[in-house]
């Protein structure tokens, strides 16, 4: 008998592996695939291809939309840029015309005090301490007292305010020292207060009187003692906002001829030989 087919061996030999695992049937065998035609309406495949080349259209147009917005995103920043500059300019020029404007008016304000302290220096009351005056009281034919009185000018054009004075005498063996505080000193006879008085201008005035005894102008004439006047005159000017002045004189009382003789000329001197005392204004603060 002839042998069997190779088709027919083939054929047992899957058949006999089937059988001898029952349990993997399934997994041994191919799932079967299934198919199915899903047919599109023509009016959804024409409306897709609209929304296709519509697409395309702005696909096309964005990227002009872009360089667009990027070209004008820049020129707004060049427009912003440009009105800082210009902003900080204009600044910068006010500045410069406050700056220019606060000049301006320091210089009037400097002029206007130049002028007004010109004017004021010319104008305003000026006192110096001018010659002491000195008199003889004669009784039967004999001096009995010598009489001083301190003279002040006042030179300026306008009067003064508030002007006070005193002045002191003193006779002494010594010559003053250079530390004398020149102190304020104060006759018995008269009250121990200084009067304000008015001083007009292009005027003359005299201090009180002091009376001194013919013994010590013998002394003064025999330089045994020395003989000394001192005083100040304290007054404001007219003008609004000036300070206080103030003038200060020393003198020392020299006496030559026959003083005591009442038919007998004599020369009275005055000299200003006292350390640190005469002054005007700024000096004396300096002193």
């Amino acid at each position: 008998m002839a042998s069997e087919s190779d088709a027919e061996k083939l054929r047992k030999k899957i058949e006999a592996g089937y059988k001898g695992n029952p349990t993997d049937d399934k997994t041994a065998r191919p799932s079967p695939v299934a198919r199915s035609v899903i047919e599109i309406p023509q009016s959804v495949l024409d409306e897709y291809r609209t929304n296709q080349k519509k697409q395309k259209r702005d696909n096309k147009k964005n990227p002009h939309i872009a360089r667009a917005a990027v070209w004008g995103a820049f020129i707004y920043a060049a427009i912003a840029v440009f009105q800082w500059l210009e902003m900080n300019k204009t600044v910068t020029q006010t500045q410069e015309l406050v700056k220019s404007a606060n000049i301006q008016v320091e210089k009037m304000i400097e002029s206007n005090r130049t002028n007004r302290e010109a004017l004021t220096s010319v104008q305003r009351a000026f006192i110096t301490a001018g010659n002491m005056a000195v008199g003889r009281f004669v009784d039967s034919n004999k001096v009995t007292k010598f009489q001083f009185f301190a003279q002040w000018e006042n030179s300026g054009v306008t009067p003064t305010r508030r002007a006070i004075q005193h002045v002191s005498y003193k006779p002494d063996v010594k010559p003053l020292p250079k530390n004398f505080s020149y102190p304020d000193l104060w006759s018995e006879e008269e009250p121990k207060k200084n009067v304000p008085f008015i001083f007009g201008p292009k005027q003359s005035i005299f201090s009180s009187q002091f009376l001194i005894d013919p013994v010590i102008i013998e002394a003064v004439k025999s330089r045994k003692l020395h003989l000394y006047f001192w005083g100040w005159l304290r007054y404001f000017d007219i003008f609004e906002n000036t300070p206080e002045h103030i003038t200060r004189f020393c003198r020392e009382y020299f006496v030559d001829g026959d003083p005591l003789n009442p038919s007998l000329n004599f020369q009275n001197r005055f000299v200003s030989s006292c350390p640190n005392y005469d002054c005007i204004d700024n000096e004396c603060k300096q002193q």
